[in-house]
């Protein structure tokens, strides 16, 4: 369960504490639409209602194995939404994965994940080492070896942490006619994709498998994420994708020294048809297809 900024002054937190939050979560993402270039059909005033500011003080995310986990733990929340007072229901919305665990576009998702040390979980195969458990839960020591600064009275942030909810509508006809308009093979079509991602479809990384996808490779946990931009001297991976902006790993940076202190724990969720190569974009306005990233 996360509470807003809007949520903590709804419940009667002192001016003094709200104050002792970081300015971001202060303001909110639709005062900072500037600096996340939330404009045009991506400004505040389109977004859902549920989502416009001051709405949204409370949001509950529930996560389940299969849907009867789901049924169940659904159940269970509005048994207790209904019992409570002073709540209301603002929106609800069903995200899940597909088997194959794809985004929108068809490629596979969530394959990279940082490691908390202390957790008891080993690294994945291509993660150096574990990343200090206070960057990402507050109290505990960062990688600075002290604790990031924590929201006054400590109760309200200590063992806890910030998550950013975003939904947004995936354009994936408009994605599909642009890679026709570059490459008539739908081949290079599909290299040309993965190179905007950094991976085939299947999750096989560009570095491992530069020149075609690779099934075996990208449903191999064990392979799929084990590899250094330090073996990428052609940069078959170009800096610009969407993994290698994500996670630099060991590229040489100019502005960030230390990749370990702005990594995320990231969960991506879908909602809509699976992708096809036949969306265009005038399929864009008569689909309901999106995703949602919370991090």
């Amino acid at each position: 369960m996360a509470i807003s900024y809007d949520g903590l002054k709804a419940l009667g937190v002192p001016e003094d504490y709200l104050k002792s939050f970081p300015l971001p979560f202060q303001q909110g993402m639709a005062a900072r639409a500037a600096q996340l270039v939330d404009n045009g059909p991506n400004a505040p005033e389109h977004w859902d209602d549920a989502f416009a500011p001051g709405t949204c003080h409370i949001a509950l995310t529930i996560y389940a194995e299969d849907e009867d986990g789901l049924d169940e733990a659904l159940s269970t929340a509005m048994d207790v939404l209904d019992r409570s007072s002073g709540v209301t229901l603002i929106g609800t919305h069903q995200f899940g994965v597909t088997k194959e665990n794809k985004n929108p576009f068809g490629f596979r998702d969530n394959i990279s994940q940082p490691t908390i040390a202390g957790s008891g979980v080993s690294p994945q195969p291509g993660q150096e080492r574990s990343i200090a458990a206070g960057e990402f839960i507050l109290g505990e020591d960062s990688e600075t070896g002290a604790p990031l600064g924590v929201p006054e009275p400590a109760e309200l942030g200590r063992n806890g942490t910030y998550v950013v909810l975003r939904k947004f509508i995936s354009h994936v006809g408009a994605f599909n006619d642009y890679l026709a308009s570059q490459e008539s093979d739908s081949e290079a079509q599909h290299k040309l994709g993965a190179k905007m991602f950094g991976r085939w479809r299947s999750g096989a990384p560009l570095v491992l498998a530069p020149d075609q996808d690779d099934e075996a490779l990208g449903d191999d946990p064990s392979r799929n994420n084990n590899f250094s931009f330090k073996d990428d001297p052609r940069l078959m991976c170009p800096h610009s994708s969407h993994m290698r902006r994500l996670n630099p790993r060991d590229s040489q940076l100019t502005i960030m020294t230390d990749v370990n202190i702005k990594r995320i724990i990231r969960r991506s969720s879908t909602f809509g048809p699976d992708w096809s190569p036949q969306v265009t974009a005038a399929d864009d306005a008569r689909e309901d297809r999106a995703s949602t990233s919370s991090s």
